[in-house]
């Protein structure tokens, strides 16, 4: 099942999950999970967040904000070769 996002949100149309939606549930992680797996602290999440570097997807209409692995992987991937 999906969550119909709103239209004004700032990932319009993106697909959102809903908890029961395990497969691509798993594939979303909060910040403190993102931190770590990136090997930072969470305001530096932050900070690539005002930046632009890395987006977050809006989860509820409260603004709760997940990460997509995928991206984690690339931004990982861009330090790792210096471009970051």
């Amino acid at each position: 099942m999906e969550v119909e996002p709103r239209r004004d949100a700032p990932n319009a149309g993106e697909r959102i999950p809903r908890s029961s939606d395990r497969d691509v549930v798993r594939l979303l992680v909060n910040r403190k999970d993102a931190a770590r797996m990136m090997g930072v602290s969470v305001d530096m999440i932050e900070v690539w967040i005002r930046e632009g570097v890395l987006e977050p997807v809006r989860v509820t209409p409260k603004s709760v904000r997940r990460f997509r692995v995928r991206d984690l992987e690339a931004l990982a991937g861009l330090r790792e070769a210096g471009v970051r």
